[in-house]
């Protein structure tokens, strides 16, 4: 029987394009914390498998319940996480967690 003719992939250009698609910002405002740990661990997963170098993740200011969530589930990551911090006022401030990959 003949090989399907058509275009393959190679694991690389699959590497390649799903690098090229992945955004690296995300917006958990209005999740519930449960909602955001899900969003949150599948966004850090798609960033390590695109070799992403920093993340910024919009979590608002409230009474901080998103910003504990992301700390708390950056940590899981241990060793592949370089630094995370809170940019300037201007930039966002404790609304936003900005995160260093290794």
């Amino acid at each position: 029987m003949a090989a399907p003719v058509g275009p393959s992939y190679s694991g690389a250009n699959m590497d390649i394009r799903h690098t090229a698609a992945f955004e690296s910002k995300i917006d958990i405002r209005g999740l519930s914390k449960e909602e955001a740990l899900d969003t949150l661990e599948k966004f850090v997963d798609n960033a390590l498998l695109s070799d992403a170098a920093v993340l910024r993740i919009l979590h608002g200011k409230g009474v901080g319940i998103l910003r504990k969530v992301v700390r708390q589930k950056l940590r899981e990551y241990g060793g592949n996480i370089g630094r995370v911090y809170h940019p300037e006022q201007d930039s966002g401030g404790d609304g936003v967690t900005i995160v260093e990959l290794v």
